[in-house]
């Protein structure tokens, strides 16, 4: 068994998006609140032997290298490189444009739009890649319905032989041809610069395809292999809007997938819609339609929904409700407090014990700020009330239903009324 060595990881992501039809790069579409490009890349930093990661970049390229450059966050071990593909000639090229500047004696291949592909395939791919000394190794799958994917074409030992486009098969045969390439490679990088020039243009496409690497391989007396991928969806590209949704509600699936076994009850997953980077405590329950956006936090032992959404920045101490028909945005609610139905809160801090009304409204924004408000402990807040930001409602005070709060309410205070007023004393 060959030892591991250290690995440079070049990821393909210059192309042109032309079916996306989007002035947004491809791979800056957020998959569950996550640029797409930046799930291939946490996934292969993952890998303790990753010194360098080389990103291929060309169409859009400034925003590229921008959002890695501010949201990525990468190990210190790795260096973060980009290269140029000045003109979109294929993945051969792409990968003979990187090539130069690679630091390891072997190279990963990762296509920069291939947000489901997970750290724990990868090492399995190296495992094998070094157990049985290859030099280069494909990762496949099995599709019942292969579509346009190139079919990997094994003799009658299995060995695998060149990976052929779809349209270059006779029909008799496709239908018999159910593993395909996921564009994703383990090679030794001196043998890969060997032969990359000796690939020939697709006249068809004018590209160079980095899957005729295999054929080439075998003829150079090269130890080329596959390795075979469990789940098929790990393979799965974004080229079009439809591709996006499809492979955003898996990236969903699997997050909501990952709670539940963590001590989160889901009433109905179909319905309900998370963040990468959501957190929930134990025994916190779900209930349908529930959407929910970056950096929120949920406690233990919370009732979340139905039909509520919670943006940005919101995090929910122990033991709060919220839910039917509710907004929630850059706010804090603390233990064991509710706001149960319709209405907005935003920009606001809830103490304990806080039950806020039916139709409650946090006018937050004056047309040039948003202000902020808080909420005391045990306070009270009455139906259809509207709190005008900034303001503050005391410990222990009370709002009558329909009343709008301009200014600050004193603690055991009970107001009412348009401006509201002292009533009297809670």
């Amino acid at each position: 068994m060959r030892m591991k060595q250290k690995l440079t990881a070049i990821v393909l992501a210059a192309g042109k998006s032309t079916r996306m039809k989007t002035t947004l790069s491809k791979v800056l579409h957020p998959v569950r609140g996550l640029e797409l490009i930046l799930y291939p890349l946490q996934a292969i930093s993952k890998l303790s032997t990753v010194q360098q990661i080389i990103v291929v970049v060309g169409h859009n390229k400034a925003e590229v290298v921008k959002a890695l450059n501010t949201k990525l966050t990468l190990p210190a071990r790795i260096q973060l490189d980009f290269v140029t593909q000045k003109e979109q000639k294929g993945t051969a090229h792409a990968v003979k444009v990187a090539l130069p500047k690679a630091i390891s004696e072997h190279i990963v291949i990762l296509c920069g739009d291939s947000p489901l592909i997970t750290a724990e395939t990868l090492v399995e791919a190296e495992k094998t890649y070094y157990r049985e000394q290859l030099d280069g190794i494909v990762l496949s799958t099995f599709l019942d319905d292969p579509a346009a994917y190139g079919r990997m074409i094994r003799d009658h030992r299995a060995k695998l032989l060149k990976i052929t486009e779809t349209r270059d098969i006779p029909e008799p045969e496709r239908m018999s041809l159910k593993e395909v390439n996921s564009g994703m490679y383990f090679l030794n990088k001196r043998k890969t610069a060997e032969v990359l020039n000796r690939i020939k243009r697709n006249e068809s496409k004018k590209e160079f395809y980095l899957t005729d690497i295999v054929e080439i391989f075998n003829e150079k007396g090269y130890n080329v292999s596959s390795f075979v991928m469990k789940d098929h969806t790990e393979m799965l590209s974004v080229n079009t809007l439809n591709e996006l949704a499809t492979v955003d509600k898996i990236m969903n699936n699997r997050l909501l997938k990952y709670w539940m076994r963590e001590g989160v009850r889901f009433v109905d997953p179909e319905s309900t819609f998370i963040s990468h980077d959501t957190v929930f405590g134990q025994d916190t329950v779900v209930y349908p339609f529930v959407y929910i956006e970056k950096k929120v936090k949920i406690g233990n032992h919370c009732s979340v929904g139905p039909f509520i959404h919670l943006k940005d920045g919101v995090v929910l101490d122990d033991h709060v409700a919220v839910g039917n028909f509710l907004e929630v945005v850059r706010s804090r609610i603390k233990s064991f407090s509710k706001a149960k139905h319709f209405g907005y809160l935003g920009d606001v801090v809830v103490g304990n014990k806080v039950n806020i009304g039916a139709g409650t409204v946090i006018a937050n924004y004056d047309g040039k700020n948003k202000n902020k408000t808080t909420i005391d402990n045990g306070a009270f807040i009455g139906s259809d009330t509207v709190l005008v930001a900034p303001v503050c409602v005391q410990k222990d005070a009370m709002t009558a239903a329909g009343s709008v709060v301009t200014k600050n309410v004193p603690q055991r205070t009970v107001v009412a009324g348009v401006p509201a007023k002292k009533l009297k004393n809670r």
